[in-house]
């Protein structure tokens, strides 16, 4: 099993990094055992851009969440209290560290 951890900052621009990021997963789902999972906290910016690459690819994604959801969700503003939400739907499995 293949683990990846993302962390990033909020304040992005996609063009700089989409072709990257993607290019790195379509690299690591060639490997043979395909069993490639990804922890994110779903936090604004790379955190999210990359979980999308890893939903395009079929790669799963675990939610690791510092605290209490409806506490970090406070920090985003509406739009990314609702994107958060959807994210997370699609998680694997969500930990949430109090």
């Amino acid at each position: 099993m293949i683990k990846i951890g993302i962390t990033g900052h909020r304040n992005l621009d996609e063009r700089f990094i989409g072709d990257y990021k993607r290019e790195i997963f379509e690299k690591l789902s060639q490997y043979k055992h395909k069993n490639i999972i990804l922890y994110s906290a779903l936090a604004d910016g790379s955190d999210r851009l990359v979980v999308y690459e890893a939903i395009k690819l079929d790669i799963k994604f675990i939610a690791v969440l510092p605290m209490k959801r409806k506490i970090y969700k406070d920090d985003f503003d509406t739009t990314s209290k609702l994107e958060f939400e959807k994210i997370l739907k699609q998680a694997e499995h969500i930990i949430t560290i109090q």
